[in-house]
């Protein structure tokens, strides 16, 4: 099976230098048998790529809960997705949390989501500031 994500404004053309690939050079694409070390290896792979994302989810559960006992304001700006932002994970693994990034100030915040590389992040670090 071959799977090609194109984009709409090219017109196929990645689809059809895919295939004319597979035409040219047959030895290129090669079936995957289940009992083949290929397959076993993408499933180990993937497994541990499901095991990251439990992880993963676990942790922010945690951080939401912790939060939730003792700032439920401050936990409300961070809802959604904005937790997952890089940058506000690395805030509060830095400063260990709101009582640490208020002493910080506005401008500091603002100073530290720049500086990895957060984009507008002055709405979310002002409703941050706010919620103390």
């Amino acid at each position: 099976m071959l799977v090609v994500l194109d984009q709409p404004n090219n017109n196929g053309q990645l689809t059809v230098a895919i295939a004319h690939a597979g035409l040219s050079l047959p030895e290129s694409p090669r079936m995957v048998d289940r009992v083949d070390e290929v397959f076993l290896k993408l499933k180990i792979l993937n497994g541990i790529d499901e095991d990251l994302a439990r992880a993963y989810t676990r942790l922010i559960n945690q951080i939401r809960s912790a939060l939730v006992g003792t700032y439920p304001e401050f936990e409300r700006v961070l809802r959604g997705q904005v937790i997952h932002r890089t940058w506000i994970l690395q805030l509060l693994a830095k400063y260990g949390g709101p009582t640490k990034i208020r002493r910080l100030g506005n401008a500091r915040v603002n100073v530290f989501a720049r500086r990895h590389w957060a984009r507008n992040p002055e709405t979310i670090v002002d409703a941050m500031c706010a919620a103390f």
